[in-house]
């Protein structure tokens, strides 16, 4: 469905095939951004939390440029696992102050670790094959 509509909006702006393919491909990009973002800040209004979740979305979207993410086969698997990846990051961290101040911190530190070392190994075809070959974890 995604890409039906990116191929409407495309068509549209555009008569030249070369171009079309690229604004299909950024319609899309565009689509499955916006579709998780939406639903992050509709819970975050829900749960009073807007502060929190404009810092998580700001911090995760830097993190995500620079180490990648997790690549589902299909535009409707993305959106659904990052939403659903979203929902709980942000839970945990509107849950996460009832806990002692240490505590929240190993947490929050083991939480950025783990993103970052398997951000990278899924993304990395040579990083896997080195993963499996020293064990680094």
């Amino acid at each position: 469905m995604i890409h039906k509509i990116s191929y409407y909006f495309s068509i549209k702006l555009s008569s030249n095939t070369d171009e079309q393919e690229i604004l299909q491909y950024g319609f899309e990009c565009l689509i499955n951004s916006i579709i998780p973002i939406s639903f992050f800040l509709l819970f975050a209004i829900l749960q009073n939390i807007i502060f929190e979740t404009l810092i998580w979305i700001t911090l995760f979207l830097l993190l995500r440029n620079y180490i990648g993410g997790y690549h589902a086969s299909t535009s409707i698997r993305c959106i659904v696992l990052s939403t659903l990846y979203g929902l709980f990051m942000i839970l945990c961290m509107k849950y996460i102050h009832s806990v002692h101040l240490f505590i929240e911190v190993l947490i929050c530190s083991i939480i950025t670790i783990y993103h970052i070392i398997f951000g990278i190994i899924l993304n990395d075809k040579d990083l896997v094959i080195n993963y499996k070959k020293y064990k680094l974890l």
